[in-house]
């Protein structure tokens, strides 16, 4: 039994020993039988690997480091392979015209066809891009945004400069292009910094921006002017009373102008006309973006001062008061709210405020101002014969009258009220004051400062400052900054003496006011008076000093200019400069070209007027 146990498992031990895939291929030939191990197709002695069936004559090579076809070469163009590309200038990116697939890397190949110029090692994708007239980073374009452009100005005028605000960066420049700026009028060529001021031609011809030479010195004719402004007709008196103003909200400095007749119709109704814009030259009243109406004959709207301008319910616009009568000869007071475009009537003003008592010929004096403090602009307005003034809330609406004031403001028993000057805080505290001007029946005049806030009845005694003087202030009273040192100075007239005078009392009024003059303006008996409408310009000529616009009545009116005066008296001889031809008013518009020079119309206000107007600093 053990032997025959051995025999069996010696049989089990062959019969295990022996491949289970092996087949044995019949070759017709007894004397030759072949066994295919991996039974891939292919016998013993043709397959080069029996024992791995992927491994065969027939099979694809494969990148895999084996002999897949048997051919006795490893992995030569695999069927997977990778397709390389030749870097030439080896900048790590291929020529896509020139390739090869393998399953390893040629020498001298990369993966990527990236490069646009394999022979230049300095260009291919990601490389910085310069001005050669080369695509450097392969995007597909050529000298963009590269590194060494230079910027270049349009130059139009052809004189050297180019225009600061068309500034471009290039490679090259165009047929236009200089590589200066600092042009500061791009239209001609006699403006830039190579060109000497010419003086009064109306352009800044050396760019410098600020002062110059040139000033106004001696005598100025109005045949000077920068630009003029006329009315409709030989009777219009167009110029009586003129005031800068932002009609359309956007900014910039435009004109309201008063005329005491509508369009020639010699009724003196009186208009006012809205120009947005004032450009070089003569400019008729027919260009006027708005014009507003009185309500008929006599109502002399607007005229002899009765314009004032600001922003009443802060909505971005400027707003309008203008003083004037009804056809019946009710005085009134007229808001016509911004923005200003259009023709109207005043009567469709939507706020009229009616009885509010101008007398004779002359109209009384208003303002606007925030006298409370709140954000919100307040209407005042004088009553001459009752010698007071009336605060009015800047959101009323609709017809209104005295009744209706939220405060008032009174001189002394008897006397008559003349100006106002409302919108300046002369004390410092951050609020509005108001000057209120006036004289009793002996001829004593006053003026009181009554500080803001301000509510109810204030009498002469609540006063908080007092000035007083012979025929102080008729006609003419404002508030400025004279000598420029952030305090506001007071401006008035006085008739006393021969010619009266112009007087400044310099600010601040931290405790109220009083004292003397520390400015005098003096004129020279009846062919020299001064006083009516004198004005603090502003700094006109870049100095840091403001300056003084005074006009001289007589047979020849004239408006004295001086720049920045400071303690003293000066005779009408002392004046820097003296504009000639016929102007008899003089107004403080602001910046109508945004120079930062404070600019001067002049007005006339006889037969058909006019209005001149002056750049600051005499360019």
């Amino acid at each position: 039994m053990r032997a025959v146990a051995l025999l069996m498992f010696a049989i089990a031990c062959v019969e295990e020993a022996a491949p289970k895939s092996a087949v044995v291929i019949d070759t017709g030939d007894d004397s030759l039988p072949t066994a295919d191990a991996d039974r891939d197709g292919y016998p013993e002695g043709v397959d080069c690997d029996e024992g791995d069936a992927a491994v065969n004559p027939g099979a694809n090579e494969r990148c895999n480091g084996k002999d897949d076809d048997c051919d006795g070469i490893v992995d030569e163009s695999g069927s997977d392979a990778t397709l390389w590309f030749f870097d030439d200038d080896g900048d790590g990116f291929g020529d896509p015209g020139d390739e090869v697939q393998s399953c390893a890397a040629p020498a001298g190949t990369v993966e990527n066809a990236d490069d646009c110029d394999d022979l230049r090692g300095d260009i291919f994708p990601g490389a910085v891009e310069v001005c050669n007239g080369d695509d450097d980073n392969c995007d597909g374009d050529i000298d963009e945004d590269a590194v060494d452009m230079a910027e270049f100005f349009d130059d139009l005028d052809g004189d050297g400069f180019g225009d600061p605000a068309s500034g471009h960066m290039a490679c090259a420049p165009d047929e236009d292009d200089v590589a200066v700026a600092d042009d500061c009028d791009d239209s001609t060529n006699q403006a830039n910094p190579s060109v000497p001021e010419i003086c009064r031609d109306g352009r800044d011809n050396d760019c410098d921006g600020g002062p110059n030479t040139c000033g106004w010195r001696g005598d100025v004719l109005t045949s000077g002017a920068w630009g003029t402004l006329t009315g409709w007709s030989e009777t219009d008196g167009f110029g009586r009373t003129v005031i800068g103003a932002d009609l359309a909200g956007a900014g910039a400095t435009g004109l309201f102008v008063a005329a005491r007749d509508h369009d020639g119709a010699s009724s003196s109704i009186g208009a006012i006309y809205g120009f947005e814009a004032v450009s070089r030259g003569a400019t008729s009243a027919t260009a006027a973006v708005s014009r507003y109406w009185g309500e008929g004959v006599g109502s002399l709207a607007g005229a002899d001062g009765g314009l004032w301008a600001g922003d009443v319910d802060a909505d971005g616009y400027d707003d309008l008061l203008v003083r004037g009568r009804s056809s019946g000869g009710v005085s009134r007071a007229y808001l016509m709210r911004g923005p200003h475009a259009g023709d109207a009537y005043l009567i469709t003003a939507e706020l009229v405020i009616s009885d509010v008592l101008g007398s004779g010929g002359v109209f009384a004096s208003g303002g606007i101002g925030d006298t409370t403090g709140d954000g919100v602009a307040e209407l005042i307005l004088v009553r001459p014969a009752l010698g007071d003034a009336l605060v009015f809330d800047g959101g009323l609406a609709g017809s209104k009258s005295a009744s209706d004031a939220m405060a008032s403001l009174s001189l002394s028993g008897g006397s008559v009220a003349h100006s106002l000057a409302a919108g300046h805080d002369l004390d410092g505290d951050g609020i509005d004051d108001l000057l209120l001007q006036g004289s009793a029946a002996g001829g004593d005049a006053q003026v009181l400062l009554f500080a803001g806030p301000v509510s109810g009845d204030r009498l002469a005694a609540d006063a908080d400052g007092r000035w007083s003087g012979d025929g102080l202030g008729f006609d003419s009273l404002g508030v400025d900054d004279l000598d420029n040192d952030g305090y506001e100075d007071i401006l008035a007239s006085s008739f006393a003496g021969p010619g009266g005078e112009v007087q400044v009392f310099v600010g601040p009024f931290f405790g109220g006011g009083g004292g003397a003059p520390q400015v005098r303006v003096s004129g020279e008996g009846p062919d020299g008076e001064v006083g009516a409408f004198a004005s603090v310009l502003g700094d006109g000529d870049g100095d840091g000093r403001n300056e003084l616009l005074v006009p001289v009545a007589g047979p020849s009116p004239f408006v004295l200019l001086l720049h920045g005066p400071s303690t003293g008296t000066y005779g009408l001889g002392d004046g820097d400069a003296r504009f000639l031809g016929g102007p008899e008013r003089a107004f403080a518009i602001g910046d109508l070209n945004d120079d930062g020079l404070e600019d001067i119309a002049l007005g006339a206000a006889s037969g058909a007027g006019g209005v001149w107007l002056y750049w600051g600093g005499a360019i």
